[in-house]
């Protein structure tokens, strides 16, 4: 069952398509979606967290009540967010992809790749979502 969902979210259009997604699968079950986004670099201190904070809390609302927002602060992104899914004892960890292949992933590596990494020592469900899986 998917009653907790975590969803790394960093603000854009194929993140915004993975909790349209996300949202409707978990509605269905009755669950929870803990939307995440990670800062690296930052202090707890930083100012500009309350505005992130404000930002995707908006996010979260507009996706629904079952939609939880948190903004926190991590060197490593995928050990954060498995962190989190942890702490939250998650049923799934949802992460939006851009697809990449070839030189460009090599290039730019992958959250995505990380977290499976970190993820898959603990057992933890994943789901990967693409832009090409919401587009006609």
């Amino acid at each position: 069952m998917l009653e907790r969902v975590v969803l790394a979210y960093d603000f854009s259009e194929r993140c915004d398509d993975a909790l349209a997604w996300t949202v409707d699968l978990v509605r269905a079950l009755r669950g929870r979606v803990h939307l995440v986004h990670v800062v690296s670099g930052r202090g707890e201190d930083d100012p500009t967290l309350n505005d992130l904070r404000r930002e995707l809390a908006s996010v979260a609302d507009e996706a629904g009540a079952e939609v939880l927002s948190h903004v926190l602060v991590g060197d490593d992104v995928a050990k954060t967010l498995v962190a989190h899914a942890e702490d939250v004892n998650a049923d799934a960890l949802v992460i939006a992809t851009r697809a990449s292949r070839g030189v460009a992933r090599w290039l730019l590596g992958s959250v995505a790749d990380e977290v499976i990494a970190a993820a898959d020592a603990r057992g933890l469900a994943m789901v990967f979502t693409s832009v090409r899986h919401f587009r006609h």
